[in-house]
């Protein structure tokens, strides 16, 4: 069972509606759609992305987030989306496993907690 990474990343806002439009049509197209296998090869048992205004709230579902990460870097449909895609953010972002990435601190999980077994993913 995987760990669950949240990370927020600022779109500049002349670029929200390509973010939108990449994602939307991610699996129909015939450029970006090896990402989609490029994801779960790297080890991702869910990826969801949510927008809010000029913001992508990113979670992941893996069992090792570094390692997710250096995987997915080292595929061609990851190089390909990236070339595209890293323009886009106001704040310097790769999805490739070269630089580090800040994740949201989880503070509670109402299953857990009702459990008595919380943990921070």
């Amino acid at each position: 069972m995987g760990k669950r990474y949240v990370m927020i990343n600022e779109l500049k806002p002349e670029h929200v509606q390509d973010y939108i439009d990449m994602h939307m049509n991610c699996p129909s197209s015939e450029l970006y759609k090896g990402q989609l296998d490029a994801l779960k090869e790297a080890g991702a048992e869910e990826c969801i992305v949510y927008m809010w205004k000029n913001y992508s709230i990113l979670i992941v579902k893996t069992d090792d987030i570094d390692a997710y990460m250096k995987k997915l870097g080292e595929t061609h449909a990851n190089q390909i989306w990236e070339e595209k895609a890293t323009p886009w953010f106001a704040n310097a972002t790769k999805f490739d496993g070269s630089c580090e990435m800040e994740f949201l601190q989880k503070v509670f999980d109402m299953k857990q907690m009702a459990e008595g077994d919380f943990n921070p993913y």
